[in-house]
């Protein structure tokens, strides 16, 4: 940490406490990796008889007079940060001459400029205040004027301005400035400082009393990560502007009221719900100071208001209660954000929302614009930056302007773009309709409702006059001897198996079965099960399939709540007598053989809106409710099936689901009504050698199952790399997210010419209503797979929660609607009415509420987020589980995750982590590579790692049987320390934290830490350890034993040792930033020389590449000692080797003193980047070696190594690259450096 220059104390004119905002803002700067946080910078075009020696002098005039441009900031070895008020302070002052350049080249010049200066941070402990003077001609100059927003608000600004060139009109006129004392900035600090602060406790306890913090932001993400995010802007001028001002003045309200009225509309949309809180600026200059209107200095305060809607409530009585509220917060408007946060619970690092509003005046007065033989102002722009994700600011100038500043990695351009236009047009609705009811206020307007409506329906006529009974004997009168069903050695053709199913028709109808009769069918998987429920259709009837290894209960239940009469069983021991419930029971394998029943088709007539069948699903009361499924919607879901993967007679189509799970049921028939073939699979528990067996042996090319009962399949063909799995053509997958890295070594394997669909849609909509055909790019990245575009007839909208359309980009329920709709629930008209609801403001009459959440990606595709009652509550944040799901499996070498909620005696809730791993994970790794990009509160307390997960008979995982989580042992009550370093950090939190109890392991912000106090804690701990501990460390380690483990680290740590390379092989810029590789694949001849080589020396093969690489190290430095940082499993982790060559005469000897040093040092250590690295370019460069397995990733972020030589072992290759950091080497002589080594290769083997 670089000290700042000694204050001398004769230059000490004050020294003042931090307001608690001025806190905000630098403990936001410290922490931020981004440096632009709160640094302002406003350009302007200055015009007239221009004196750059005289600008500069106003300027140090008005600083004389305003004491906060003579701020600096310091905060390192205090307890509490301070500002130091100088008598006189050293102006920061660049002058720039561009009058020469043409006129391309100037513009390109200012804008590179402007660029430049915005890059360079402000020094705050010594340079807050900075300005750049450019010139352009001879009457036009560019002024940049870049201050720390802890200096001055955008009123002080607008202050500054006046008064600068007021003051250098003056001077360059010959008169001396009228410029007078103004009051100090102190007075405003103790006014602070003494507000009452149970009053406002009182006042912001009952206004927040019940509000639940909502990540409103958390869903539209664009592709890159949140960390390497960069702040972005939209400007909208809108037209509106005089209907506004007429409408305030007519209902006798102020802008603000307008503006945060709209804007908690919007908010209301896209977080589904009526409460919502965002932040809004207040001036700050209510405060009883005399003179305060023309003081400079940072007065603003940054407050939550709090938009609810309630019944009846039109937009009339939502501006009254917003006026009511801005006016009733007056007294209290100097409240912290911190305080703020104490007074309604929240707990941890998180702010109250994320997401402002600020209504700023143009900062530059007219009276400085109009033309001025001196000096006047042309144009000028803003550049500005919050740590908020958005920040919305409102100019009301010649022309309304909308200004949204926005964290790309927090939302995607388009998502902005949206939003500005749905807030433009709420502000609209409210002004043209104060009557309007708010619930029926909506954003998107017809263009976008309709783009909506196109991407979610896929409207596809087809004849409903045929059914599946007619498509099936079509197909057996097309191809009678074909083999239809198979099933463990036995097999029926096409013919055999229609004339089965015709003779147990015939006594179905004589039995009295007729349309729409639920005939239950009790039968193991096999050749008769498909002879009873082709019977069951062919007599008109629908089947209901009852799996005899349910338990009991459930057959009971089923039996008796479905009323079913007749109940078909294959053999007699699979029917349960006591659970018949009054059904008729009738054994019907001998039926369907016996010659005197007559074999012909029946011809019963058919109606598209009979029942097909009805299935029992699992139910939130504990009993499982029946679906209702029409025929129509069953043959719209075949005929889509079949049409659109060109089902026909090669396909072979495994069943391996339950036949009373949803997705059984069109492969059931797909394959029978194509002339496919449909396999099998026996019931139980799978025998993976056993189905990749039947897969090889019976040339299956369909396959259809839940991803968790596919992924052992995958696991267990690995180690003979998935030959036995070549047949299958498609793979399609439903029921929950698919894993990509589960299936990645399969599809990168070269033996899987398949295509993998993933598949969505619930019971209640049959089965499938959404399909997504993977290309092989997906499946090898990390990005979540989308649900895709609706099949033939079905219509999928993302609803919030008035029923209205939400735009793309924002999660909402998915709801379904069309052809593709269950009847409802059997015998149950309630449910049914709850489930299946009307919608007037959709073409579809009604839906289903699938209680899923859902959004639109740009290119039309639905992505699936998780279960809406998948939302938690943990520290007072609501949270989803999928998300913190989707984080752990983010962790290398994890390839599935279950997230899950436990709560303790005290009813404090806690998260469990469950993980399926291919290798040994710390639970240390995974806390700090999820906290990389999640809160402190959405990281699990408890990490358990299993085999497997425990599925449901469906293939899903059952995350009941996982059990209640395991609670690792809290935290002791006091604190401890058995060692040096925990005790005194012990001491240091203790200071800080009061009285309070806390252990070792506890978070500081869960023990009554914030950030106000953190900051306090940086302080007393770097006036105790000079240059240990940064701020963004404290979040890093931010328990007391992680922080000591930490401190021993950087202790106990070797300093970074590094080569000097030649200067022309620097890049120019230097910053912790991208890397890039560069290949060279070694093949053929080339491979098998080089393991001859490795086999000659016997030494492994790796060690032969390391030495080549030492040796060209050598080369290129000019060094007889080489280190090199030779990479364990993780390339965080390595072992340093110094090879020294001097007296090595030949590759053998070098190959035994690598061998030597490899054998001597085993021990991995953890690298971190020093804070050294990060002050200044490095003169050596970082070398390192990595023997990698085929799942590590070449990435050198987090740690030191600039150059590192990969090497990745396969059977008919070695890959090696050559990573480097971008911004330290340069690409042509990295490239020099591949062809070197290259050249040694080939040496080395020639020789």
């Amino acid at each position: 940490m670089i000290e700042p220059q000694t204050i001398s104390r004769n230059n000490v004119e004050d020294v003042l406490s931090l307001t608690p905002v001025q806190l905000g803002m630098l403990f936001h700067t410290l922490n931020a990796a981004e440096h632009e946080l709160y640094q302002e910078q406003l350009c302007f075009t200055l015009a007239g008889e221009i004196d750059g020696r005289l600008l500069r002098q106003a300027l140090a005039c008005v600083i004389e007079t305003n004491e906060m441009l003579r701020a600096v900031f310091r905060w390192q070895k205090l307890e509490h940060p301070v500002q130091i008020i100088l008598k006189k302070a050293d102006l920061q002052w660049k002058d720039h001459d561009f009058s020469t350049l043409e006129p391309e080249a100037r513009t390109q010049a200012l804008i590179e400029l402007k660029q430049a200066d915005r890059a360079e941070r402000i020094d705050i402990a010594s340079h807050p205040v900075r300005v750049t003077l450019c010139k352009l001609s001879a009457r036009q100059f560019e002024v940049m004027l870049s201050y720390h927003h802890m200096v001055m608000d955008g009123w002080s600004l607008g202050i500054v301005l006046k008064e600068w060139l007021d003051t250098y009109r003056s001077l360059r006129s010959g008169h001396q400035p009228d410029l007078v004392p103004k009051i100090p900035f102190k007075q405003f600090v103790k006014l602070v400082q003494q507000r009452d602060k149970q009053a406002e406790r009182t006042y912001w306890e009952a206004y927040l009393q019940g509000f639940e913090k909502m990540n409103v932001l958390s869903g539209p993400k664009s592709e890159k990560e949140k960390s390497d995010a960069v702040f972005q802007c939209c400007v909208l001028q809108t037209e509106l502007q005089p209907r506004i001002h007429a409408f305030l003045t007519r209902h006798r309200l102020t802008l603000a009221t307008l503006l945060y009225a709209a804007w908690g509309v919007c908010l209301q949309r896209y977080c589904g719900t009526d409460d919502v809180v965002f932040g809004t600026t207040v001036s700050g200059r209510s405060a009883p100071i005399r003179g305060m209107e023309q003081m400079v200095g940072m007065f603003i305060n940054t407050l939550p208001l709090r938009i609810r809607a309630h019944s009846g409530q039109s937009v009339d009585d939502l501006l009254q209660e917003v006026a009511t509220d801005i006016q009733n917060r007056m007294p209290y408007d100097r409240t912290s954000l911190v305080d703020l946060k104490a007074y309604c619970g929240f707990e941890g690092t998180g702010d109250m929302f994320d997401s402002i509003l600020v209504l700023e005046n143009y900062p530059i007065e007219r009276s400085l614009q109009a033309e001025n033989e001196w000096a006047y102002i042309e144009k000028a722009a803003m550049a500005e930056q919050t740590h908020y994700d958005l920040t919305i600011t409102v100019i009301d100038a010649d022309r309304l302007t909308f200004e949204f500043r926005y964290r790309s990695g927090a939302l995607a351009q388009e998502t902005v773009q949206g939003m500005a236009k749905h807030f433009e047009r709420i502000v609209g609705i409210l002004i043209d309709n104060p009557q309007m009811p708010v619930h029926q206020i909506g954003m998107l307007d017809e263009i976008e409702q309709q783009r909506l409506l196109e991407w979610g329906r896929n409207p596809r006529p087809f004849s409903e006059a045929i059914s599946i009974v007619d498509m099936f004997e079509a197909q057996a009168a097309a191809s009678p001897e074909a083999l239809a069903v198979v099933y463990d050695g036995r097999a029926l053709t096409y013919s055999e198996l229609n004339r089965r199913a015709n003779r147990l028709a015939h006594y179905l109808r004589q039995q009295g079965v007729r349309k729409n009769q639920v005939v239950g069918i009790m039968a193991e998987r096999g050749l008769e099960f498909m002879v009873g429920i082709l019977a069951i259709l062919k007599a008109g009837g629908a089947y209901l399939p009852i799996d005899p290894d349910y338990p009991d209960e459930r057959i009971e239940y089923m039996i008796q709540h479905s009323k079913v009469e007749l109940l078909l069983a294959g053999k007699p021991s699979e029917t349960r007598t006591p659970f018949t419930g009054g059904a008729e029971v009738v054994a019907y394998d001998e039926i369907s053989v016996d010659a005197q029943m007559p074999d012909h088709n029946l011809g019963v007539a058919y109606d598209p809106d009979q029942l097909f069948y009805v299935l029992y699903t699992s139910g939130s009361t504990g009993n499982p409710k029946g679906v209702m499924i029409r025929a129509h919607a069953f043959v719209n879901l075949i005929r889509w099936f079949t049409r659109e993967f060109d089902l026909n007679a090669n396909d072979r189509v495994l069943l391996i689901a339950p036949t009373g799970f949803d997705l059984a049921q069109k492969n059931l028939f797909g394959a029978l009504v194509s002339g496919g073939q449909l396999c099998l699979y026996w019931p139980g528990i799978f025998d993976y050698n056993r189905m990749s067996n039947l897969i090889q042996d019976s040339r299956i090319t369909i396959i259809n199952c839940a991803p968790s009962a596919f992924y052992p399949l995958m696991d267990f063909n690995q180690e003979t790399n998935f030959v036995r799995l070549s047949s299958l053509k498609r793979v399609f997958l439903g029921g929950e997210p698919i894993h990509n890295r589960r299936i990645r070594p399969w599809i990168a394997s070269g033996t899987a010419d398949v295509e993998i669909i993933n598949s969505y849609g619930p019971t209640e909509c049959t089965d499938v209503v959404s399909y997504y055909r993977c290309d092989r790019r997906h499946l090898l990245s990390d990005q979540a797979i989308p649900i895709g575009k609706p099949i033939d007839n079905a219509e999928l909208y993302v609803l919030g929660k008035d029923g209205h359309l939400l735009p793309a980009g924002w999660p909402g329920e998915l709801c379904i609607g069309g052809m593709v709709l269950a009847q409802g629930y059997y015998h149950a008209p309630q449910l049914t009415a709850e489930r299946f609801v009307p919608t007037p403001h959709l073409p579809s009459p009604r839906v289903y509420k699938t209680g899923d959440q859902a959004r639109w990606l740009p290119d039309g595709n639905l992505e699936y987020i998780g279960r809406i009652d998948n939302q938690v509550k943990i520290r007072g944040y609501r949270v989803e589980l999928a998300e913190i799901e989707s984080s752990l499996a983010r962790v290398e070498g994890i390839i599935q995750s279950v997230v899950t909620v436990g709560e303790r005696a005290d009813g404090h809730r806690y998260l469990c982590a469950y993980y399926v791993a291919d290798r040994e994970i710390r639970k240390e790794h995974c806390i700090r590579t999820m906290s990389r990009e999640l809160p402190h509160f959405m990281i699990p307390d408890t990490f358990v790692s299993l085999d497997q997960f425990p599925l449901t008979p469906n293939g899903k995982i059952d995350r009941r049987a996982l059990g209640e989580p395991a609670e690792e042992a809290a935290s002791p009550p006091i604190p401890f320390a058995d060692r040096a370093e925990e005790a005194e950090l012990v001491e240091i939190w203790r200071r800080v934290l009061g009285p309070r109890p806390f252990g070792v392991h506890d978070h500081f912000f869960d023990a009554g830490g914030n950030s106000l106090l953190l900051i306090q804690m940086h302080g007393l701990l770097e006036k105790k350890f000079p240059g240990k501990w940064e701020i963004p460390d404290l979040f890093s380690y931010p328990t007391i034993a992680k922080m000591a483990a930490y401190w021993r680290q950087t202790e106990s740590a070797a300093r970074i040792e590094g080569l000097p390379f030649p200067q022309d092989y620097y890049s120019v810029f230097y910053s912790l930033s991208d890397t890039d590789v560069v290949p060279l694949p070694i093949t053929g001849m080339h491979k098998e020389k080089l393991e001859q080589v490795a086999s000659r020396e016997a030494i492994p093969l790796p060690d032969i590449l390391l030495s080549v690489w030492v040796y060209l190290l050598h080369e290129i430095s000019g060094q007889s000692i080489v280190p090199v940082y030779v990479c364990g499993r993780s390339v965080a982790e390595a072992r340093l080797l110094k090879v020294e060559l001097a007296g090595l005469t030949d590759f053998e000897a070098l190959f035994d003193k690598v061998r030597e040093l490899q054998s001597a040092q085993k021990e991995c250590k953890r690298l971190s980047v020093p804070k050294d690295l990060t002050k200044g370019k490095p003169e050596r460069i970082v070398v390192g070696f990595h023997d990698a397995d085929n799942r590590s990733e070449a990435i050198l972020d987090r740690t030191p190594i600039d150059f590192m030589l990969q090497v990745r072992q396969e059977r008919d290759e070695i890959r090696l690259g050559f990573v480097y950091r971008t911004d330290r080497l340069k690409l042509e002589n990295v490239n020099q450096v591949l062809n070197a080594y290259d050249k040694l290769l080939t040496m080395l083997i020639q020789s």
